[in-house]
């Protein structure tokens, strides 16, 4: 009995001596990675974007993402645009009509010049052009409609210039309409634009996408074309009053030789030649409408003038063109009041 007790004796001394030894082993260290890292196993990585994913594997995916769509980029590039739009991939291109422009004129006024002149410094463009369908078998739309409403020009500094008004009495001014495959269109649109400009962008929009533009060259288009006309005094008005008299008129044939249509302003002088005294002066005196090309017009320059009796009395009239101010012709007449 004695020797079974010092057995567990000597035992338990082995047990609590082998305790102690295990619990001073030392114990591992936790792992703790401050931002910008993030803990990935037992280590930490770097994680600027704060998206829980390494940067270093985010690039390689981002490498593969690109060889990925550099290789179906490849592969649609050579498919034929029928295969594209059966997979939905196109729905339609950028320019799907077609500008040609077929001549270009510049003018002070169109028709009526009282009622339809541009303003000072400028002109009317006025551009015969034909538009086209070029993209309807490449589009899923069935037609395009062109409208006047939708086309401008612009200038190298971007202003825009809508439509004139004036383009609606052209004789063969652009019509608005639709434009199925193969289908085009010719007419005329008048633009107001300032005389100075060199460089204008014609441009078809619709619904803020454009389907056609193309520039031109202004340098290149001769200046506004001038009336070539010339004017015959055929009569001068007058009464007679006792020991006075008075200029009531002065009727004159305007002769238009030229290729432009203009209204005619009339400079008038009248000097009393026997005291030289100068009785009347006036500029764009009475009214005379619009001269049609190759046409002669037979008007009268209403003008009131009271003289004395006896008296010679010279007329000096000067014939310019309203829009221009240039002088197309000047008459003298001499008058004696009996």
């Amino acid at each position: 009995m004695e020797k079974i007790t010092k057995l567990c004796l000597i035992l338990s001394i082995v047990l609590f001596l082998f305790a102690c030894q295990s619990s001073k082993s030392p114990t591992a260290k936790a792992v703790v990675c401050n931002k910008p890292y993030i803990l990935v196993g037992t280590s930490c990585c770097l994680d600027i974007n704060d998206n829980l994913i390494c940067d270093d594997d985010e690039t390689n995916l981002q490498t593969e993402e690109e060889i990925i769509s550099e290789e179906n980029e490849e592969t649609e590039s050579n498919e034929n645009p029928s295969e594209l739009e059966e997979k939905g991939l196109v729905e339609e291109e950028a320019f799907g009509l077609e500008i040609t422009v077929n001549s270009l004129v510049k003018k002070k006024c169109i028709g009526e010049c009282s009622f339809s002149g541009a303003d000072k410094g400028k002109i009317f463009l006025i551009a015969d052009i034909t538009v086209k369908n070029v993209n309807y078998e490449k589009s899923l739309r069935d037609y395009y409609y062109v409208s006047k409403s939708n086309m401008y020009l612009k200038d190298e500094k971007g202003y825009q210039y809508e439509i004139a008004f004036e383009t609606y009495n052209l004789d063969k001014k652009l019509e608005d309409t639709k434009l199925k495959k193969g289908d085009f269109i010719r007419g005329e649109i008048a633009y107001e634009i300032a005389e100075s400009l060199d460089m204008l962008k014609i441009v078809i929009e619709d619904y803020d996408k454009i389907l056609a533009e193309t520039w031109i060259n202004l340098s290149q288009i001769d200046d506004v074309e001038k009336p070539e006309a010339s004017f015959t005094i055929r009569s001068i008005d007058k009464s007679w009053y006792s020991s006075s008299g008075v200029f009531s008129g002065i009727n004159v044939a305007i002769n238009n030789s030229g290729n432009v249509d203009f209204r005619p302003r009339f400079d008038i002088k009248i000097t009393d030649t026997t005291n030289f005294d100068v009785i009347f002066e006036e500029s764009d005196a009475g009214y005379i409408g619009t001269v049609t090309a190759g046409e002669i017009y037979y008007g009268e320059i209403g003008i009131y003038v009271w003289v004395d009796e006896h008296h010679d009395f010279r007329f000096e009239i000067t014939m310019l063109d309203e829009q221009t101010g240039i002088e197309l012709d000047k008459q003298r007449e001499n008058e004696i009041m009996v």
